[in-house]
């Protein structure tokens, strides 16, 4: 497995939990973004991999941070 494409199952999944935390589809994800639905729903499948523009949108959405996209929490709390 490739680094980029393990960075893009975190995000993906990472994604898909604040989605529900904030319970929030991906169309309201869509709409407050600017990302075509059609992308999201190829990243979310891993279809193709999310860009860092993309990743840097969705963590401004939902006032996160760009690393706890897409890193997995253990990596964001030894990068810490």
């Amino acid at each position: 497995m490739t680094y980029q494409r393990r960075r893009s199952e975190v995000a993906a999944g990472e994604v898909r939990a604040l989605l529900g935390r904030n319970r929030e589809s991906i169309e309201d994800l869509s709409s407050a973004t600017g990302i075509p639905l059609s992308t999201l729903k190829r990243r979310l499948l891993l279809k193709t991999d999310f860009t860092i523009d993309e990743i840097e949108l969705i963590a401004r959405h939902y006032g996160v941070t760009y690393n706890s996209v897409v890193y997995a929490p253990q990596e964001v709390e030894a990068a810490s």
